[in-house]
C-alpha cells in the first residue's frame, strides 16, 4: 500500500462514520459499565445473585451485539466502536470511584 491510496481511504465520509461509532461505543460503553456499576452496588448491598443474573445477560448480549454490528461494518468501524467503548469504561469508573467511599 503506498501514501496515495491510504490517504484515499480517509475521506470525508469515512471519517464522519467512524466518528459515528465511536459515539455509539462510547454511549454503549458507558450504559454498560455503569449496569455493571449498578448491578456491583446491589450486589454489595445484600441482592441475589438470580435477581441480577437477566440483567447481566441481557446486557453483555447488547454489547455483543453492538461489536458484531461494527464488525460487519469493517476494521474501522470496529476499533472506532471499541476506542468509543474503553472512552465510556474510563468515564464510568472516574465517577465511581469519586463516588466510592
Amino acid at each position: 500500500m503506498n501514501a496515495g491510496s491510504f490517504l484515499s481511504m480517509l475521506d470525508a465520509a469515512a471519517l464522519l462514520r467512524a466518528a459515528a461509532f465511536a459515539l455509539a461505543g462510547g454511549i454503549g460503553g458507558a450504559l454498560y459499565f455503569s449496569a455493571v456499576w449498578r448491578s456491583a452496588r446491589a450486589l454489595a448491598a445484600g441482592a441475589r445473585m438470580t435477581s441480577l443474573l437477566a440483567p447481566a445477560l441481557s446486557r453483555f448480549i447488547l454489547l455483543g451485539l453492538m461489536l458484531a454490528l461494527a464488525a460487519w461494518q469493517g476494521a474501522a468501524p470496529l476499533l472506532a466502536t471499541a476506542a468509543g467503548i474503553l472512552f465510556g469504561r474510563a468515564i464510568v469508573m472516574r465517577r465511581a470511584r469519586e463516588a466510592a467511599p
